[in-house]
Formats: structure tokens, C-alpha cells, sequence
């Protein structure tokens, strides 16, 4: 992996995981799976701090029941003050890491690979209250 900056910058990489040769990556058509503003999906409102919610992925759509971790491109709207989205597989502790940052007021989109949880889903958390679009799903397979 290289990294590089046209300016000064701190620099920080979280690893969330890895695919091996024997776990084939299954890309999919983009599908929207959560708009906290109007839908698909429960409509929840915004993301109120650390409260969270849980996302169904296994089997919604075209991912596969048995999926072991999906690709999502998770979208932060109108945040209430700068902060971050942690993405992470629920029925697992939620990890000490951001999955997408944001300034305050700003539309703000990042790429998040998450494995699935025991029942199928996937959390979402902030750390401010925030809307949420989530979706828009590859999928990495057992």
C-alpha cells in the first residue's frame, strides 16, 4: 500500500480486513439500502449520536444469505457537528475506529467493508446526530 499527500497532512489506516485468493469478491449492482431521510428501508430519522442502528444485508437484495462481509458506500447528510460514522458487524464489540469523518453540515460519502454479524447485519453508529445513506452493496461471500 502507498500513500501520499499534495500537502502536509497526519496520517491515520485502520486494517478492517482482508480477502484471500480463496474468497472471491462478488460485485453486484449498486443498491440503496438505507435513507434515514425518506427511505428505502425503516426510514429512522437521523442517526442520534451513538445510539446507532442495525442494518439487514444478508439476503436483502441480491447479497447472498451466507455473506460474510459486504462493501458499502455509507453517506453522512447534514450532520448536526463535525464527526464520524463507525461501520462494524453487529454482535461484535464496536471497534475504536472511524469507517467515514465529516465536517459539520457537509454531505460527506466513504467506502466501508464490514463483515456481517451473526443475524445478518450490519451497525452503524456516530458520534453526532446525523443522517444516514447506506447501500449501494458489493458483497464478499463465505
Amino acid at each position: 500500500m502507498c500513500a501520499s499527500s499534495n500537502v502536509d497532512v497526519d496520517l491515520v489506516v485502520d486494517i478492517e480486513g482482508w480477502v484471500d485468493p480463496a474468497s472471491p469478491y462478488r460485485s453486484m449492482t449498486p443498491t440503496r439500502l438505507l435513507d434515514s431521510r425518506q427511505g428505502p428501508g425503516a426510514s429512522t430519522g437521523a442517526m442520534t449520536g451513538s445510539a446507532g442502528l442495525a442494518l439487514p444485508v444478508a439476503g436483502v437484495a441480491t447479497i447472498g444469505a451466507d455473506s460474510a462481509a459486504v462493501d458499502l458506500n455509507v453517506t453522512a447528510v447534514d450532520p448536526s457537528a463535525d464527526g464520524f460514522v463507525t461501520v462494524w458487524p453487529c454482535g461484535q464489540p464496536r471497534p475504536n475506529s472511524s469507517s467515514l469523518n465529516f465536517p459539520a453540515g457537509r454531505t460527506v460519502a466513504n467506502l466501508a467493508i464490514s463483515a456481517v454479524g451473526p443475524s445478518g447485519t450490519v451497525c452503524f453508529a456516530s458520534n453526532v446526530d446525523t443522517q444516514i445513506r447506506g447501500g449501494r452493496p458489493g458483497l464478499v461471500r463465505r
